[in-house]
C-alpha cells in the first residue's frame, strides 16, 4: 500500500539529504513482514529509507498530512 504525505523532518540535519525543520512530500510504502511492518520513504536523493515501525518513523518526522 502506498501513501503520499507531506511531513516536516526533525531528524539529524543532512541525514539522507534531508534538512532539519524542512517540509517534504514523501511516498510511503508499507510491506508486512513475518514479525514487523516496514515503511519506506523516498529521500531527496532518491534512495529509500527503511523504518522498522511507524513509531520509529515518528522519531524523525512531524506535522504529517495526507496528500493523496
Amino acid at each position: 500500500m502506498k501513501r503520499i504525505v507531506e511531513a516536516v523532518f526533525v531528524g539529524q540535519n543532512g541525514s539522507l539529504g534531508y534538512v532539519h525543520g524542512k517540509s517534504y512530500v514523501l511516498e510511503l510504502e508499507y510491506f508486512r513482514g513475518v514479525t514487523s511492518m516496514t515503511m519506506w520513504s523516498l529521500s531527496p536523493s532518491g534512495r529509500p529509507c527503511e523504518y522498522s515501525s511507524f513509531l520509529t518513523f515518528l522519531d524523525n518526522w512531524t506535522n504529517i498530512k495526507k496528500v493523496k
